[in-house]
């Protein structure tokens, strides 16, 4: 049962990166670099109007790079109507060798900078 858990939370973890499985910098177009924390920075897009989605509730996404994004970027206030560039630390929420629960992400994000933020048309 502990294997089908792993599946589906490493199955949710690619859906909210695009599935692209590209070198590990968190999917699709995401640019990524070493962060200060230990964690990788990521350069990214994020559309105007938040998405609906369900993950273990329904709830509505940020889309980022064009994909769904299931959880929230710490310090980043998004507001309808902008497109963004941003830089976000992707960092690890859960030390080594702890157990990690089945619906928790592996990761958390925190923004860094908003790189570019322009009115949508």
């Amino acid at each position: 049962m502990a294997i089908i858990w792993q599946l589906i939370l490493a199955l949710s973890t690619m859906l909210a990166f695009g599935c692209s499985g590209a070198g590990g910098d968190g999917g699709a177009g995401m640019g990524g670099g070493a962060a200060a924390g230990g964690g990788v920075v990521l350069e990214v897009s994020v559309g105007p109007e938040r998405e609906p989605c369900v993950g273990v509730a329904p709830q509505s996404c940020l889309v980022v790079d064009g994909e769904l994004f299931y959880q929230e970027i710490d310090g980043f206030d998004h507001q309808p109507g902008y497109r963004y560039r941003i830089s976000m630390e992707q960092y690890e929420l859960w030390p080594e060798g702890e157990e990690v629960p089945q619906d928790a992400s592996l990761y958390g994000y925190r923004l860094v900078e908003v790189i570019e933020k322009v009115r949508a048309r």
